[in-house]
């Protein structure tokens, strides 16, 4: 595991307070009116509770990448719904959109 899917494990495991495994990869591609607002690769993390899922990927920030983090819960459906999510709730919708890391 890279340090970069083992800092996103613990994002994920913060955010459902219970340990995680990974469950796979989804290339993301967001856009509004045309442009896209984000791009980038969301991990599933499935609880091993079997009581759902975390969606987590990295942002550009500083000098590495930041974790983000959200629950697969309602009303979260995908892993783009999170990624939508996440851009309202962290910038608006007047914004210039955040950078996804590779």
């Amino acid at each position: 595991m890279s340090a970069l899917e083992d800092k996103l494990q613990r994002a994920a495991e913060r955010a459902c307070g219970e340990p995680v495994f990974f469950q796979g990869l989804f290339p993301i591609v967001d856009t509004f009116r045309g442009q896209v607002v984000w791009k980038g690769v969301v991990h599933r993390f499935e609880r091993k509770s079997g009581s759902g899922s975390v969606y987590a990927w990295a942002i550009e920030g500083g000098q590495e990448p930041q974790p983000v983090a959200v629950l697969n819960e309602p009303p979260i459906k995908s892993p783009l719904d999170a990624v939508r999510a996440w851009l309202v709730r962290s910038h608006g919708t007047a914004c210039e959109p955040p950078k996804a890391t590779k």
